[in-house]
């Protein structure tokens, strides 16, 4: 049996009541929602159907309200395509219930979003849980197909089992999200570069259509970003996601509403330097520096200050406006977390949150603490300075900054 590939022109959907709908439906209605992709020649949907084993995986929103919108995408000719964040805590578990939610709720394939529970400091133990739950999924869904949706950068994130789970899957889904920048042709580009030298799967990236603090990208970019992919030889590309579209920035779902992927192939856009390729993430180029300025075996932190406090970053000179950070968290209670940002200010255009899935169960037992880490750049507030804000829920946090370049 053939196995359906996404072919074309996609979008994500998280929840279905933050959706427009097409002229005299009410928003969030499934028809309403799957007629008006179908007018602006959308091929497929990825709809959310679980985060780890909870079904559909949206705290406000009831499974009957998924399975009318899957149903609903379905009848205008769409093809369907289910996706879940997978914690890692039961993998075969989770393997096994999203197996069973794409068979029997009738969907065309699957997406396996597969992050920073898998990316801890443990590489022996990341490969452990993810061969666990994707050899499972697998084996469960033989005739479906199966995308990774995860990094961009397989070169950012070493401590990934790339090698040792893309054999199970049948297309790369990466997450090309260029926040904080306007370059998405560059960063495809570099995206693809990396995952097909892991292995040559067909690519289908997702791209860019929402807004974070005071970054908000072009209209043009979306065009920019499906020129770049069918130039690729993508088999398709899509967004995240339509209801932070239509909630939050409105102004980008013209241009790809508009867009036809069957059109005549764009002329490739010329390749990206090697300089680039290297050292190149948003629009700047960053001196590189590896400083660890908070030692991960520090005393624990406790109670919350979400106000956040100013971290002093002697190892950055005076003209630094944007840093790049490592930040490694491991919690004793769920929902602790750690922040580096520029302030609780309306003008903060990056923040770089780590609020690790699995908890600790000894805080003196350093060996038994599972590190979670998450790299990004945070524009700094004033010179040599940083917020740091963290929320112990609770319990107790160790936390590790790494230093790793900064820019003007």
């Amino acid at each position: 049996m053939a196995k359906t590939l996404p072919i074309g022109k996609g979008i994500y959907i998280w929840a279905v009541r933050d959706c427009l709908a097409a002229p005299g439906f009410p928003k969030g209605n499934p028809q309403g929602i799957a007629l008006r992709l179908k007018a602006n020649d959308f091929t497929h949907a990825y709809v959310k159907v679980a985060n780890g084993l909870n079904l559909p995986g949206v705290s406000y929103q009831t499974v009957a309200e998924t399975r009318a919108l899957i149903e609903a995408l379905k009848a205008q000719g769409l093809k369907v395509y289910g996706w879940a964040y997978v914690l890692g805590q039961s993998p075969i578990a989770e393997a096994d219930k999203h197996a069973e939610v794409t068979k029997s709720w009738g969907l065309d394939g699957f997406a396996a979003d597969m992050e920073g529970e898998f990316d801890t400091v443990y590489p022996a133990w990341n490969a452990s849980i993810g061969v666990a739950y994707v050899s499972m999924l697998r084996a469960r869904l033989p005739d479906h197909a199966i995308g990774l949706a995860s990094y961009r950068y397989p070169k950012e994130h070493p401590y990934f089992p790339w090698k040792q789970v893309l054999p199970y899957f049948d297309f790369h889904n990466p997450q090309v999200y260029w926040q904080g920048s306007h370059n998405p042709v560059l960063q495809l580009n570099r995206s693809y570069v990396e995952l097909m030298a892991l292995k040559p799967l067909p690519f289908a990236p997702i791209g860019s259509a929402y807004t974070v603090g005071g970054w908000v990208p072009a209209p043009s970019e979306m065009i920019g970003f499906l020129n770049a992919a069918r130039s690729l030889n993508c088999i398709s590309a899509s967004f995240w996601e339509l209801g932070r579209i239509d909630k939050y920035a409105s102004q980008l779902w013209p241009p790809i509403a508009a867009y036809q992927w069957g059109l005549p192939t764009p002329p490739p856009p010329p390749p990206p330097t090697p300089t680039q390729e290297i050292i190149t993430v948003s629009e700047r180029s960053f001196t590189t520096v590896d400083i660890i300025i908070r030692d991960w075996k520090a005393n624990p932190i406790e109670g919350s200050n979400t106000a956040g406090i100013l971290v002093d970053l002697p190892v950055v000179p005076v003209e630094a406006k944007v840093v790049k950070f490592r930040l490694v968290v491991a919690v004793t209670k769920p929902r602790g977390f750690v922040s580096l940002s520029s302030g609780n200010t309306g003008d903060s255009r990056f923040r770089l949150t780590n609020m690790p899935n699995v908890v600790c169960p000894d805080i003196n037992d350093l060996n038994a603490w599972p590190r979670h880490y998450v790299n990004d750049e945070v524009l700094l507030p004033e010179p040599k300075k940083v917020y740091m804000q963290w929320d112990a829920a609770g319990g107790k946090i160790r936390a590790s900054i790494q230093v790793q370049g900064w820019s003007t």
